[in-house]
């Protein structure tokens, strides 16, 4: 579909993401992670990956992960985080979604998410060739040892 990073990086970034769906499941990605202790999370963070800008709905880096300080700003983060998430918009294809996790599995990236909101799915990739796709109970990844519950994704509390 992308011949260029370029186009890929023209077409993300002109899309429009801001569904509602989106957004809550975006807020309750990070309520989740929250909870369980062990990472730093961001939300659009802007990962710059062979002099482009890639911006995942959900990153998590360590609990070390070195924010130094609030008082001056970083634009493009370079070091790669653990796990990046991206959740499926409306009008966003899945070919799209996979040609930016090959980006971030070469970069560095341990795991890589697809939440599909409309499913109730989410699929771990621990390489484009390796998926598991959780559609009730427990989300599992193995790369990272995580173990969250899929009702706590989709915001479901009972």
């Amino acid at each position: 579909m992308f011949e260029t990073d370029e186009q890929l990086l023209e077409y993300t970034e002109e899309k429009p993401v801001g569904s509602r769906n989106h957004s809550y499941v975006q807020a309750c990605l990070i309520i989740a992670f929250s909870k369980l202790g062990k990472f730093i999370l961001f939300t659009e963070l802007s990962l710059e990956i062979n002099a482009k800008e890639y911006k995942p709905d959900v990153c998590a880096y360590p609990l070390e992960y070195n924010l130094s300080s609030l008082a001056r700003d970083v634009l493009k983060v370079q070091e790669m985080p653990l796990l990046a998430i991206e959740v499926l918009s409306p009008r966003q294809s899945i070919e799209t979604i996979m040609e930016k996790f090959d980006l971030y599995f070469q970069a560095g990236v341990k795991s890589c998410w697809l939440v599909i909101p409309s499913a109730h799915t989410v699929s771990v990739y621990r390489s484009l060739d390796d998926v598991e796709s959780f559609s009730n109970a427990e989300i599992v990844d193995q790369n990272l040892q995580i173990n969250l519950s899929l009702k706590s994704v989709f915001g479901q509390t009972n």
